[in-house]
């Protein structure tokens, strides 16, 4: 337990069980799987988010983290983490003025499919990861196949440990200048909700420097402007979000340095 007095908060809490996944068809993660995950919190690798949103990650340092059996039966990863104190309180207080449930939130994805590149193909090898409850293996092709004119293609199957899993997907890209937006876009239209919006994470990374951009939409024309726009990226650093309503993206806080 913490002292009340210090600036942190200690406390341990379950990150994912090896339950059947009613979201994902009843799929069962095994303990060798847990293991990996637990092994990526104590290195720092899994990031943690609120409510699986990349603009709102919680500030937590992983102290440990283990696989254990439950009672009944089944494993579970558990994790003993740090916070600060007052941004904690904060937000408990925020989720208890709107009625919400809050927590953190973590994820993972698996190899699907590799789709070769193109003989023009530049751009090494590109991720795209999104959510296997919200899409088909099928349409996970499709949005890889579209990027195959830029690299290599690593076609993975999200899971989040939720009970209504967030219409997510992520790409992973080389930084580049002269963005090919094109392809891009023919991949990204694939992931559309037709009833909520879709949270598309574009992570660039090259030259020194990583760039997260964070469009949510459900409107292919909003899609399609922010990925027009993603030269304007180039020159800057730390995670970015599309907003619409001025039509160009937006920054704050400005990002952290490591």
């Amino acid at each position: 337990m913490s002292d009340e007095s210090s600036p942190t908060l200690e406390f341990e809490m379950v990150i994912a069980t090896s339950h059947p996944l009613s979201a994902y068809g009843g799929i069962q993660f095994g303990v060798e799987a847990l293991g990996q995950l637990a092994n990526e919190l104590r290195s720092g690798q899994v990031p943690m988010l609120n409510n699986h949103d990349p603009l709102n990650p919680i500030r937590a340092k992983v102290l440990e983290a283990g696989v254990r059996a439950t009672a009944d039966g089944f494993h579970e990863v558990w994790a003993r983490v740090e916070v600060e104190r007052e941004g904690w309180e904060a937000y408990e207080r925020g989720l208890s003025e709107l009625g919400a449930p809050g927590g953190m939130s973590f994820s993972c994805s698996e190899h699907l499919a590799t789709i070769d590149g193109s003989k023009e193909a530049s751009a090494g090898t590109i991720t795209l990861a999104a959510d296997a409850a919200c899409w088909t293996d099928e349409t996970l092709m499709a949005g890889g196949a579209d990027l195959s004119g830029l690299g290599t293609v690593d076609v993975q199957r999200r899971y989040s440990f939720a009970q209504d899993p967030t219409p997510f997907v992520v790409y992973g890209l080389p930084l580049l200048q002269g963005v090919m937006s094109s392809a891009i876009y023919d991949s990204a239209k694939h992931f559309l909700a037709p009833d909520r919006k879709s949270v598309f994470q574009f992570d660039f990374e090259g030259k020194g420097r990583r760039i997260r951009a964070v469009v949510k939409t459900s409107d292919s024309a909003v899609l399609h402007h922010a990925i027009d726009s993603f030269d304007r990226l180039l020159e800057r650093e730390g995670t970015i979000e599309w907003k619409d309503e001025v039509g160009d993206w937006s920054q704050d806080p400005p990002p952290e340095s490591d």
